[in-house]
């Protein structure tokens, strides 16, 4: 309805009051100077009323036009933090109705807000777990109404990056408590006893630990700590292990005419197995002392076959022998046993080395053979002996083998190498030219390369 069309309804309304009223005057016989008092007096009243009503309005207007303000820059900023866009007020005719619309909009982004505060809420108690477990500092942040797309950002690669953090030191975590608890085995150390002594050992130990320890970087340096004292502690019984093995070997080696033996024994290092070998090397020292002469000419059968394993030569032979020669018999053993432990070591070390001298005596013996059968040398077959010896390296005996340079000229490192080949043809031309060279200084030469290397 158009404002004409009501502002003809008011005056009309107002015109059948105004008849009604100038009846009511006629009839009581108003006069007409009073007539006109009381016409005053009804347009004043008419003007009052007209006034107050238009007030209220013009303050409902004022107030309308102030909640849509407020409402705008709600939405505004909510939908700013949300969306991370700035919102549009709508165009309409009326106050009323733009009221309406941003009301229902409130409404509906205050519904977002809530949903998107519970996520962050959520990531917020995530991270806040994750730092009590971890004992991290937790992210600051401050927001007026909703948190941004930022913050909620912001937050979110927080809590994945505590959680790969979480899952390290976890997997960490396992892989040494693993480490201490077969430490604490190997040690035959009592998880009762060592989780009584130290409040950290025992939360570590503890079923639940996985889910309860603090996962700590001063924590996981201690956890660190610990399993390098028993990394240091289980190293120091592999040693002692090691070293009472090879003495209960060598005993065993030396009292084996007498028919000693031994119980058998774990192969496995541990504390329990170190008690067994020191008993059992106490009680074969004890036979030792009680068996001496008899240990003393083992030793020495041992000694001698170290050498010829080792192509020990005659000079460093007899230098022994005179060395202990006017010893009484305990210092002679203990002397004799050094001897056996030194050749068994250099054996093992230079295991690649004396496995390729066997080999050249075997083919240096071959040719021999063909140009004087009668020159074979027993020594090269006393010592021609194949054995299983863990690999080492040529290096510590090179410099110690000696064979006569002025008599024979000297290979090259490639002749040296293709002398072990079986097949000649496999053989480089120059290689062929310098092998047959390295030969040729044998023809019309009773002397051979002497095989019995010394090792001074």
């Amino acid at each position: 309805m158009c404002a004409s069309l009501l502002l003809e309804s008011i005056l009309g309304s107002v015109e059948k009051k105004c008849q009604s009223l100038f009846s009511v005057w006629n009839e009581i016989g108003v006069e007409s100077s009073e007539l006109e008092q009381e016409v005053g007096s009804v347009v004043k009243r008419l003007d009052m009323l007209l006034d107050s009503i238009i007030i209220d309005k013009e303050t409902w207007k004022t107030q309308l036009s102030q909640s849509v303000n407020e409402l705008i820059e709600f939405i505004k900023e909510i939908s700013s933090e949300i969306y991370s866009k700035p919102f549009d007020p709508p165009i309409t005719t009326t106050l009323l109705n733009t009221y309406n619309f941003l009301l229902s909009e409130k409404e509906r982004l205050l519904k977002d807000a809530d949903n998107f505060i519970q996520e962050f809420n959520l990531l917020k108690k995530s991270e806040r777990d994750l730092c009590h477990r971890l004992c991290e500092a937790e992210m600051t942040l401050i927001y007026k109404v909703v948190p941004s797309q930022e913050q909620m950002r912001l937050l979110s690669k927080r809590v994945d990056h505590l959680n790969l953090v979480k899952a390290e030191r976890c997997s960490k975590f396992l892989e040494l408590r693993s480490q201490m608890l077969t430490g604490y085995a190997k040690l035959g150390k009592s998880l009762r006893l060592v989780s009584d002594s130290c409040c950290l050992v025992k939360e570590i130990l503890a079923p639940e630990a996985l889910e309860t320890f603090k996962l700590s970087e001063e924590n996981m340096f201690s956890m660190a700590d610990i399993v390098d004292q028993l990394a240091s502690d289980c190293a120091r019984v592999d040693t002692e292990c090691k070293i009472y093995r090879d003495r209960l070997n060598l005993l065993l080696q030396l009292l084996k005419p007498l028919g000693v033996s031994c119980c058998e024994i774990e192969d496995e290092n541990s504390s329990s197995t170190l008690r067994v070998l020191r008993t059992e090397v106490d009680r074969l020292e004890a036979l030792r002392t009680r068996h001496m002469d008899t240990l003393i000419s083992t030793a020495h059968l041992h000694v001698c076959q170290c050498w010829d394993d080792c192509f020990v030569g005659d000079e460093h032979r007899q230098n022994f022998k005179s060395s202990v020669q006017n010893k009484d018999s305990e210092n002679v053993l203990t002397i004799l046993e050094k001897e056996i432990i030194t050749w068994k070591d250099f054996k093992e070390t230079n295991h690649e080395f004396l496995l390729d001298v066997v080999r050249w005596c075997d083919q240096f013996s071959s040719f021999q053979s063909l140009k004087k059968p009668e020159l074979v040398k027993s020594k090269i077959d006393s010592r021609r002996r194949s054995r299983s010896v863990p690999p080492g390296s040529r290096k510590l005996i090179l410099s110690k083998v000696v064979i006569p340079d002025d008599t024979y000229s000297k290979p090259s490192k490639c002749v040296l190498d293709d002398i072990n080949l079986c097949d000649k043809s496999t053989l480089t031309k120059q290689s062929v030219a310098e092998v047959e060279s390295f030969f040729e200084g044998f023809k019309g030469n009773d002397k051979g390369p002497h095989v019995s290397t010394f090792i001074h």
